[in-house]
């Protein structure tokens, strides 16, 4: 039912083509949450992430974790942390602690300025439910669209769907090379010049041909939040080992969903798209 609403809120936000700028919001400086990850389709194979997740947002201190356990195989846990005030990302799992220099800050987590209303809906029994906005943006205005549904009152997201925009882009994700040697050639939040000439997507493009050739492939990751809170009530999140010998994350199994996590988080820390914050 809350999909359908969602729907239906969307075609009448694009129906009525209004810009509702005014509404575009940032959820709270200190906010935690459980992620459910009900899965991933790439490549039209589904895949179901029976996972307990847990998410902690601090602005004021400058960082943010997320510890993902598995009910059944203690080797498909990981922890990561990024603490900004420290300028170091760790990485625990069963192999050890990896830890990489982090060189950015911490911005407000907040609805892009390139963000587009789709609709403003209500889940749940007329006068006992809650209002959500759904907002859609590009990550990196290509190759992936993100589709955002936020609590009216808080601005904390409930709901996130990310796809493809274009054929064959798991290569963006599960290319060996990019991951094990730093970034792709071309990066739309540090060149926007490129990107505004094209060459950033034709670099991509020419990438995306030698890496994993033409054939078309489909990908969608769904993510639900719960119990979420204004409070960071898990302080123990943000622990990490006093010893963290490993020097590079090279040996750490990402999955798409942790990559998205991290490119989508690289999107919020730039300060050019928060609102009111030029």
């Amino acid at each position: 039912m809350v999909t359908i609403l969602w729907i239906l809120g969307a075609l009448l936000g694009c129906a009525f083509g209004v810009k509702f700028d005014a509404l575009k919001c940032c959820a709270p400086e200190v906010w935690e949450a459980r992620i459910v990850n009900t899965g991933t389709t790439n490549r039209q194979k589904y895949s179901f992430n029976n996972m307990d997740i847990s998410f902690a947002y601090d602005l004021p201190n400058d960082r943010w974790a997320i510890d993902q356990v598995h009910p059944v195989d203690e080797s498909k846990n990981l922890k990561l942390v990024f603490d900004y005030n420290l300028g170091k990302k760790y990485a625990i799992n069963t192999a050890g602690c990896f830890v990489e220099p982090l060189d950015a800050h911490l911005n407000p987590y907040c609805i892009g300025k390139n963000a587009t209303f789709l609709g403003e809906f209500g889940a749940g029994l007329p006068r006992h439910g809650q209002y959500h906005r759904a907002w859609s943006y590009d990550i990196f205005m290509f190759p992936l669209r993100h589709t955002l549904v936020v609590s009216k009152e808080h601005c904390l997201p409930i709901k996130e769907v990310t796809y493809s925009l274009i054929q064959n882009s798991r290569h963006f994700f599960n290319n060996a090379w990019a991951w094990n040697h730093g970034e792709f050639p071309c990066n739309p939040w540090e060149e926007p010049g490129i990107l505004e000439l094209g060459e950033c997507f034709k670099s991509h493009r020419k990438i995306k041909k030698e890496v994993q050739g033409t054939q078309p492939t489909a990908f969608v990751l769904n993510m639900d939040y719960v119990d979420l809170n204004t409070t960071i009530t898990n302080e123990g999140i943000f622990q990490v080992p006093e010893q963290c010998p490993n020097d590079s994350w090279d040996s750490v199994k990402l999955t798409d969903f942790w990559r998205i996590l991290i490119m989508r988080m690289k999107f919020y820390d730039e300060v050019k798209d928060a609102p009111g914050l030029d």
